[in-house]
């Protein structure tokens, strides 16, 4: 693959995601459009879980978690995805400062090859655990420099989505208080 076709791939997947209205959707065309450009072994995209406060494994197209692990918000894996910002290949992952045994035993149950964060404007929104190639191909800089952009992309989109979820909160308990204001006026 050309990166030519790479670039045209990343400007049509950027077109596809301002027609995404919610984090599914989101997701689900990054898993999909990864798995159509570079045929993976495997595709794991973990989000962040405010409410557990911990990374989880998102559905795949089946509906179905492509995994049960997860990975608390200040675990080595995360905090080096946080300060890289970029791609970082597993070999990079297993020597991190930090990392425990157990956490390399959860990690190669991922069977990945590279990480991907997905990088938000104050904090990770999410990142990519990608296994390699079906073809057994090495990863080209195309290649990750394509993941990259996609995941970028995508987290571009999902703080987008959020900010219309805020926003749509606030106008239903807007519309509620306003109805209980008149309520009380009667």
């Amino acid at each position: 693959r050309g990166q030519r076709a790479y670039q045209e791939r990343a400007r049509q997947f950027g077109k596809e995601l301002s027609n995404q209205g919610n984090l599914a959707s989101v997701i689900s065309l990054l898993r999909t459009t990864i798995n159509q450009t570079l045929v993976l072994t495997s595709v794991h995209i973990f989000m962040y879980d405010p409410v557990n406060d911990q990374f989880i494994a998102t559905p795949d197209e089946t509906g179905r978690s492509t995994s049960d692990l997860r990975f608390s918000a200040n675990s080595p894996v995360v905090v080096a995805l946080k300060e890289h910002r970029h791609t970082v290949k597993s070999a990079e992952i297993d020597e991190l400062p930090g990392l425990q045994a157990g956490d390399k035993a959860r990690l190669a149950l991922l069977a990945a090859q590279v990480y991907v964060s997905l990088p938000g404007q104050n904090k990770i929104m999410g990142w990519g655990a990608f296994g390699g190639r079906v073809s057994g191909e090495a990863f080209s800089s195309d290649d990750l420099n394509l993941l990259e952009t996609l995941c970028n992309q995508t987290a571009l989109a999902i703080e987008r989505t959020q900010v219309v979820v805020d926003l749509q909160t606030r106008m239903r308990e807007t519309n509620v208080l306003a109805r209980v204001a008149q309520g009380v006026n009667i």
